[in-house]
């Protein structure tokens, strides 16, 4: 036995070594080449094959102890690696148009009389354009032991430990997940589309990304693209986040009609089965929760129903810029509905009473329940506006929209969240009889939780200001940057709990559990909803120094506040950032426990 655990041990490091090596090589090798590559965008003389892309290694490093929520999952310590990302992205652009003229001169000539074909179509423009992005986080391999190992998820499993974790990683009638096998690494042909041009129109046809609207770090009218949480939430650029779609877009310009110049209509489709990636159990990014039980994501179909689309005008008045937009999308947040699987047996309330009295009651939950995760498929209807305002050196910025008909989860009674009760002949909200148990006489119950809908105003007005501090900064101007946002739910549910019955539901909520809290299962939202922004940046020695401060605080009680520094010397970026989270237990809070250092080396070509 001790002779196979060497030899285990000894593979793992033989691993290591070759996953070590792999990564300085490949460094090694990016140093020596670079000059090369620098010169090599274009690959022909014509200078119509552009490559471009960037490299960059993230290491974020936790500056405090896990929370006690957050421990039940990531028992990590201060100093422990919470990320070491490397991340790869190579962009490729071809031009088209010499070739299929054929005026072109050079050694891609021979696919001149390929083409030749598409010159029926009189283009003004034609070019595609294709991104690999490879990742890799070597936390699953080199870091923390509770990352590196697969752990106990459901609630069947009891209290976590760590001889749960231990080998041979299997424990008798206990679920168990494994998030190190898709978050580990990822190789994807990210985006791949064609543009086609006319005078007035223009189609881009392929996987790729679009964006409507003004705002930065936060979403508001932005909601086209699914968004991936997985390696970091939004301690991470929307760029990075955002999952391309199998889309058709067009856009026609009519120029000047009446007092509007630069008008356009633009409008998409998009074909495609992608969704947001919630934060999987087990990431260190993961919201705080306790073992759950089983669930299904529920991914839309590619049909017509399920698909996504709109439209955008967009146009100038004067020095105003303006634009309206209705679309059909699915949201980022998902809908969760706890329900009695249609293939297991209904649930004896005798079943239920007597796991409770046994202390058995979350093993009879996930036996018996399961979470179906569906992302529900909304219109959004929208307006921005932005101006200058030149004696301020400034852009003022601004977004309205309407969600339409959002589902809500709501919170329920103390104790068991799921638990049938009968009092005064009524059931618990939720459960409907099904029969009764011919041997018990005791009633046979099935479950569906109780889902709300609202319609949702969301508007954000924000400021963008370039002005010069001479006494900080006497060469360079400084940036800032301020977001006001504001979500305003119009048919809210705030019922006390205090006042609802037993396992009944009352308060909007997000699903998620806050131990700290008396008498509540999920953690409310209020319906007035704020959070501001802030950031100032400025730079120095033509900018090889540049520092920058963000600032977010969201009113229920939770902030960021992120000082950072990045020294350039092309190719080269070096980026320290420091990320200190805190508050309530809510919005920006529910991290509040993610103090993080972070190192960033870049390099772009």
């Amino acid at each position: 036995m001790q002779g196979r655990q060497a030899t285990t041990h000894e593979r793992a490091a033989a691993r290591l070594r070759q996953v070590g090596l792999l990564c300085l090589g490949g460094l090694v090798a990016g140093v020596l080449l670079w000059p090369a590559l620098l010169y090599a965008r274009f690959l022909d003389e014509s200078q119509t094959l552009r490559f471009n892309g960037r490299v960059y290694n993230r290491t974020a490093m936790a500056v405090e102890n896990a929370g006690g929520n957050t421990r039940l999952q990531t028992p990590y310590n201060a100093f422990n690696m919470l990320q070491n990302r490397t991340f790869v992205q190579v962009e490729m652009r071809h031009d088209l148009v010499d070739l299929v003229e054929g005026s072109y001169e050079g050694h891609l000539s021979v696919l001149a009389p390929l083409l030749k074909p598409l010159q029926w179509l009189q283009l003004e423009d034609i070019s595609y354009f294709m991104t690999y992005r490879g990742e890799y986080d070597g936390v699953w391999d080199y870091g923390p032991d509770v990352f590196r190992e697969r752990f106990p998820l459901l609630s069947n499993c009891g209290q976590p430990s760590k001889q749960k974790r231990t080998s041979p990683r299997q424990l008798a009638g206990c679920s168990r997940t494994n998030p190190r096998r898709s978050l580990r690494k990822r190789h994807r042909l990210f985006e791949a589309y064609v543009d086609l041009s006319w005078e007035a129109l223009f189609l881009r046809i392929g996987r790729q990304n679009l964006s409507w609207g003004e705002t930065d770090a936060f979403r508001l009218l932005d909601q086209i693209n699914p968004l991936d949480a997985s390696f970091g939430g939004f301690l991470v650029s929307l760029d990075d986040r955002r999952v391309p779609l199998d889309m058709v877009r067009a856009v026609y310009s009519f120029e000047d009609v009446g007092p509007f110049s630069e008008l356009n209509i633009e409008g998409y489709g998009a074909f495609d089965k992608n969704i947001s990636s919630p934060t999987p159990a087990g990431s260190p990014w993961s919201t705080p929760n306790p073992p759950g039980m089983r669930g299904v994501v529920k991914k839309p179909a590619q049909n017509f129903k399920d698909t996504r689309g709109g439209f955008r005008v967009t146009a100038r008045v004067g020095e105003l810029t303006l634009s309206a937009a209705h679309y059909y999308t699915f949201l980022d947040a998902p809908e969760v509905r706890i329900v009695t699987p249609r293939k297991n047996p209904p649930i004896s309330l005798a079943a239920f009473e007597q796991a409770v009295n046994a202390g058995l009651a979350s093993q009879f939950i996930v036996d018996n329940f399961q979470a179906n995760v569906l992302y529900p498929k909304i219109a959004i209807s929208g307006l921005t506006a932005s101006f200058p305002i030149p004696k301020w050196y400034a852009i003022i910025r601004s977004e309205a929209a309407v969600f339409w008909d959002e589902p809500f989860f709501k919170n329920s009674g103390a104790t068991h969240l799921l638990g049938p009760v009968l009092s005064g002949g009524q059931i618990t909200p939720g459960y409907r009889q099904v029969g009764i148990d011919p041997a018990t006489g005791s009633p046979l119950l099935s479950y569906e939780n109780d889902i709300a809908h609202s319609h949702v105003v969301r508007w954000v007005l924000g400021i963008d200001i370039n002005r010069y501090i001479r006494a900080l900064n006497p060469q360079q101007s400084f940036i800032v940057s301020g977001q006001m946002f504001g979500t305003h739910i119009v048919d809210f549910n705030d019922t006390s709990l205090a006042s609802v019955g037993p396992y009944d539901f009352g308060h909007f909520a997000i699903p998620v559990s806050e131990p700290s809290r008396q008498n509540q299962s999920l953690v409310n939202i209020d319906q007035h909803q704020f959070v501001n922004t802030l950031s100032i940046s400025t730079s120095f020695r033509s900018g090889v120094i540049r520092p920058q401060l963000v600032f977010f605080y969201d009113w229920q009680g939770s902030w960021l506040v992120q000082p950072g520094i990045t020294l350039t010397r092309d190719p080269f970026r070096l980026t320290l950032q420091y990320n200190y989270l805190d508050g309530q237990y809510n919005g920006i809070g529910l991290l509040r426990d993610r103090d993080n250092l972070i190192t960033q080396l870049e390099v772009v070509f």
